[in-house]
């Protein structure tokens, strides 16, 4: 069964999420971040759309998707460090 996901955009990208139809809208936030929800069958490539975002997008539930957004995180880092690219 898919995973509902949560996710907190920032601005500018919450606009572009919302101009591709991507997600569904849930909050509106200051500053022009947005929460959107997702119906997520496979985490780990949906959390590496998530990682190529650089920071934009960050799970806000269930804690366990945004656990193993954290630890993606922190294995990317550990492989490339932060001063890589």
């Amino acid at each position: 069964a898919p995973l509902q996901a949560d996710v907190r955009f920032e601005f500018p990208t919450s606009l572009w999420v919302d101009r591709n139809g991507y997600g569904r809208m849930v909050e509106a936030r200051a500053g022009g971040a947005v929460v959107r929800r997702f119906e997520v069958r496979q985490a780990d490539p949906f959390l590496r759309w998530l990682q190529s975002l650089a920071g934009d997008a960050v799970v806000t539930g269930p804690p366990e998707l945004r656990e193993a957004q954290v630890d993606m995180a922190r294995a990317t880092l550990a492989r490339y460090g932060e001063g890589h690219g």
